[in-house]
């Protein structure tokens, strides 16, 4: 799942469809001091426990990507890895 995916899921955001829900939720995010906090934390902690994760995905598919890469690639041309 993607990232604003996970905020969803967790509870840290919603999806508003409309103006009127926006405008709800931003009312009650600044009349609920507690509930803002919430979700914010949710937020803070979905995002840290995700950092690094493209890093750790590159790590594992970039030597299978190299093995398979066709001899004009740039890669292959270059010997350095696409980034």
């Amino acid at each position: 799942p993607d990232i604003a995916e996970m905020l969803i899921s967790q509870g840290a955001t919603v999806v508003a469809r409309d103006a009127a829900e926006i405008a709800a939720t931003v009312g009650q995010l600044l009349s609920e001091p507690d509930e803002r906090a919430r979700r914010g934390a949710l937020a803070r902690r979905t995002l840290e426990s995700n950092r690094g994760s493209v890093n750790r995905l590159l790590a594992l598919v970039e030597p299978l990507a190299g093995a398979a890469e066709p001899a004009g690639s740039p890669s292959a041309v270059t010997g350095k890895p696409l980034r």
